[in-house]
């Protein structure tokens, strides 16, 4: 089953739902209930240059992370290195839209991106995959020490250099306020389908 995103509009607001029965909302709950995926910033000797290249062998899980660990750590070994390792995971598509380098190094300088920016922890939402895309919300602690989510947009590449990496499609911020609540339950049942006893 593949991922459609739904624009949803109301008062002028855009608010975004993904129609795969996965919901933002539950996923916005997933992130507060699961404390143990929290990666606080890992400490980046000095001189050591991690070379990771997009690579078949990465899930998608492993592609956000490196990319959230190169933001974390955006200027070792070198000024703006980071954030070139994540252009580097950037689809083909991607690039296309926020290429070329400089280019996407002012917007990840931006307002928007800049709380990723040598940000002090991430705590990873339940990653929605199929065969050929994946999406996960991560909420960032800054580096001063305010909250930002965001959801990262990824896909399967099914030709040329990257075939088979999974590369970034988008990484999109999330307002609280505009995520989707999560369905009711269902009184008399405890989401199993069983009545409860």
């Amino acid at each position: 089953m593949g991922f459609r995103f739904i624009r949803l509009f109301s008062s002028g607001l855009s608010r975004l739902a993904i129609a795969s029965g996965f919901s933002l909302g539950l996923a916005l709950s997933a992130l507060a209930a699961e404390a143990p995926t929290t990666q606080p910033a890992l400490p980046s000797p000095k001189g050591a240059i991690t070379v990771q290249k997009p690579s078949a062998e990465f899930s998608p899980h492993e592609v956000i992370r490196i990319q959230l660990d190169a933001l974390q750590h955006n200027d070792d070994p070198t000024p703006d290195s980071g954030i070139a390792k994540v252009f580097e995971f950037a689809s083909p598509g991607n690039r296309a839209q926020t290429g070329p380098l400089p280019k996407f190094t002012a917007m990840v300088k931006g307002p928007a991106y800049l709380p990723m920016l040598e940000h002090k922890s991430a705590v990873y939402g339940p990653l929605q995959s199929d065969d050929h895309n994946a999406q996960q919300l991560v909420k960032i602690t800054a580096s001063d020490g305010t909250e930002a989510i965001y959801l990262f947009i990824l896909s399967k590449q099914t030709d040329g250099t990257y075939k088979d990496c999974w590369m970034t499609d988008g990484v999109v911020r999330v307002k609280p306020e505009d995520l989707l609540p999560a369905p009711p339950a269902v009184p008399g049942h405890n989401g199993d389908g069983k009545d409860q006893a």
